[in-house]
């Protein structure tokens, strides 16, 4: 017999005292035979062993199927049968033929026990019912389920018939003790409610921060609040109804807004956030925003007057001083030689100097009225001095221009030197930008003629 490469023969008895040759021996380690032999074993042992994970993971998913040990002993049937294969590739190269024979043993054992447990298992299995009959007996069951919901509803109906029958009998008792119960209930409610909304008036109008008030047609106070009292510096609401007869004449109104108070007065009608100045019972004087309301009857005679007053002293002051800031700043802005501009983003001037307005040779209100291709006639200059702003707007960051051309009124071109920053415009969320030009015209011709001059002494001494 041929083994390996070797060419020497090996007698048949010299294996007596020698263990066993492995099985690759009887295939004359051919690799063809050998591939194929290994490729198939592990292949079928692969799918062996895929099998029983595939049983494990239906048995875990269908835990109602019955009988899913029987797939269990099956996978272990399947295992074993697979270990064998692998088995056959071990002996390829090692001769444990006792731990082959062992293995087929034990699979052996696991398929005669499938076997013999299958015999009992089959008539069980083919008791189960099948799906068409399973389907039959839903029906079925079904079936009884409408014959009972439909004697149900019959039933029902029987016995709400003859509750139809009762309540026919006792409707007139029924409906008068339900009328007068739901009218106790309606009494009962309106009062409750008007309880708790005249408590919440009262709630509102104890403690707003406005005066609240009504009064007569001929200017008496019928009610008034804390806070009206306050304004008007009274102790009390009861002290200001008892003080004051006549608004008119009582709380006086400064003469700075006093003939509008009595033109609105005298209009007799629904009056609506009107401003006056007046004076308080200490002599202060004081800003009140008032709102005020006629009150008539459906033929459109007057009851009385209902509305609210604000002491808006601070807000009118703080309006004045900033007015004032606003008129000094722009004194200031003007008095500036330069050029003090300001634009939103999307190029509108917002703010504007005489110096500039003058350049231009029109008014600051004009300015503010346009953007810079509406002034500049040079589409290039209006574009560059753009794209300058939105750099600025968009970096958020400061620029320094060292040279700017801008062409004036007049058609001459102006050099200017530029610094711009971005700022934001109060009440509004969107970036703008700040700058300031100085004209640098005169010094940038000063310099060119001096260089001129420089030029021609130079040219002038190396003629000599």
């Amino acid at each position: 017999m041929v083994f390996g490469s070797s060419s020497f023969i090996l007698h048949e008895h010299s294996y007596s005292a020698l263990a066993f040759m492995p099985h690759g021996v009887c295939y004359l380690w051919k690799p063809i035979i050998m591939g194929m032999h290994l490729t198939s074993d592990l292949l079928i042992a692969l799918a062996y062993y895929s099998i029983p994970l595939m049983l494990v993971y239906f048995v875990r998913q269908r835990q109602d199927l019955p009988f899913n040990w029987i797939f269990l002993l099956f996978g272990s049937f399947i295992v074993a049968c697979g270990t064998t294969h692998l088995m056959e590739i071990w002996t390829l190269w090692h001769p444990n033929y006792w731990l082959s024979g062992f293995l087929k043993v034990i699979t052996a054992a696991i398929s005669v026990s499938t076997a013999i447990i299958m015999v009992p298992l089959i008539p069980n299995v083919l008791a189960l019912p099948s799906p068409a009959q399973l389907e039959a007996a839903n029906r079925k069951l079904e079936s009884e389920i409408a014959e009972r919901q439909q004697a149900e509803e019959e039933l029902a109906q029987y016995r709400r018939h003859l509750e139809e029958l009762v309540e026919e009998r006792t409707v007139e008792l029924t409906q008068t003790n339900e009328y007068l119960q739901q009218e106790i209930a309606e009494r009962q409610r309106a009062e409750e409610a008007q309880q708790q909304a005249e408590a919440n008036y009262r709630s509102i109008f104890e403690n707003a921060i406005e005066g609240i008030f009504q009064s007569t047609p001929d200017g008496r106070y019928i009610s008034a609040n804390p806070a009206l009292a306050q304004i008007y510096g009274y102790a009390s609401p009861e002290q200001l109804i008892s003080s004051i007869t006549n608004i008119a004449k009582q709380i006086y109104v400064h003469s700075d807004t006093r003939s509008e108070f009595v033109r609105l007065m005298e209009k007799n009608d629904t009056v609506s956030r009107f401003e006056k100045k007046v004076y308080r019972r200490d002599g202060r004087i004081i800003w009140t925003l008032e709102n005020a309301r006629a009150v008539r009857t459906a033929q459109g005679t007057l009851l009385y007057y209902e509305g609210s007053v604000e002491d808006i002293t601070d807000r009118k002051l703080s309006e004045e001083q900033l007015k004032e800031s606003e008129k000094k700043l722009r004194q200031v802005i003007d008095l500036v030689p330069h050029f003090i501009f300001a634009k939103d983003k999307d190029g509108q001037f917002i703010l504007a100097n005489k110096a500039m307005a003058e350049a231009y040779g029109i008014s600051v209100e004009k300015i503010l009225t346009c953007k810079d291709e509406d002034l500049i006639k040079s589409t290039q200059e209006a574009d560059q001095f753009r794209q300058a702003d939105l750099q600025v707007i968009e970096s958020g960051k400061p620029q320094h221009l060292p040279e700017e051309f801008l062409t004036d009124a007049r058609g001459n071109v102006r050099i200017v030197q530029t610094t711009k920053i971005p700022f934001f415009v109060a009440g509004s969320e969107a970036p703008a930008v700040l700058g300031v030009a100085i004209d640098i015209t005169e010094q940038k011709q000063a310099e060119l003629a001096l260089k001129k001059q420089f030029q021609r002494a130079l040219m002038l001494k190396q003629i000599t």
